[in-house]
């Protein structure tokens, strides 16, 4: 089980869970609508073993911050400002549903 983490980006607190070996490739998981970062749990495992897998709870989702809107855009430059912070330059970035739509953007 990973502890919830959260880094200030913007104005909202985005809260997000960490698993694998720092030092390995990273790997950002971006959820659907009406989910979290829990919503990745069933392929962690696998991903944990060659990564190191951040999992995002998306603006209005989870443990992140509500300001009282959202929207692709929003989800797309939280995504941004969520690699800026934790410094992470390449990633491999996968997207389910909402979260492909944000990540393709």
């Amino acid at each position: 089980m990973s502890d919830v983490r959260k880094v200030q980006v913007g104005e909202v607190q985005l809260a997000y869970r960490v698993w694998g070996d720092e030092g390995a490739p990273p790997a950002v998981l971006l959820h659907c609508l009406g989910e979290d970062g829990e919503d990745w749990r069933g392929v962690v495992g696998r991903l944990a073993g060659t990564h190191q897998v951040y999992a995002l709870d998306l603006r209005g989702h989870g443990h992140s911050d509500w300001p009282g809107e959202y929207g692709i855009e929003r989800w797309r430059d939280d995504a941004i400002g969520f690699l800026q912070a934790l410094g992470l330059a390449r990633v491999t970035l996968v997207g389910h549903s909402l979260g492909a739509l944000a990540a393709l953007l």
